[in-house]
């Protein structure tokens, strides 16, 4: 009789490490399943939702070449408000135009993203937009809105970049 309690025994000892075993060598398997996400990916879209904030906050700062005086924001306010600014004999909002078409072009352009950025007024009216693969077919992933005091005159500019993936 205590041979076969002893036999029961070791019988459900086995059942509970085959058991184990079996919860253990699942929980590998989900855990190696878990760790093929390609972290690349992770960080792609972090950096494209992170991208259309952080680069119109450093663009508006930016200072312009031919007048380092002013920076891009001083641009958008004068060409809002009625261009009074002048550098090298070029209105603000002509050179507003090339500074913001030099910039892309040395950053999102060569980087190949799919972009939106513009600007507009305090009546909705644009003073200046640029677009690369960024309409019908592509999906936004992340919008970036800064809106530009005007003062005195009342309302504000829109200042926004649209990072789109195709």
């Amino acid at each position: 009789m205590a041979q076969i309690k002893t036999r029961n025994a070791q019988a459900e000892i086995m059942g509970l490490m085959v058991i184990v075993v079996l919860v253990t060598l699942g929980f590998f398997f989900a855990v190696s399943l878990r760790s093929n996400i390609k972290t690349s990916d992770i960080q792609s879209d972090y950096t494209d939702k992170q991208l259309s904030t952080t680069f119109i906050i450093a663009l508006l700062q930016t200072n312009i070449k031919d007048c380092p005086e002013y920076n891009v924001e001083d641009l958008i306010i004068d060409c809002a408000t009625g261009e009074n600014i002048e550098c090298n004999w070029v209105g603000s909002c002509d050179m507003l135009e090339t500074t913001l078409n030099e910039i892309t072009d040395k950053s999102l352009i060569k980087w190949n993203s799919a972009f939106n950025l513009s600007v507009w007024d305090n009546e909705d009216n644009i003073i200046y937009t640029r677009a690369q693969n960024c309409g019908r077919g592509s999906t936004r992933i992340r919008t970036g809105i800064q809106p530009v005091q005007l003062y005195p005159v009342p309302g504000n500019a829109k200042f926004t970049l649209t990072i789109c993936k195709q």
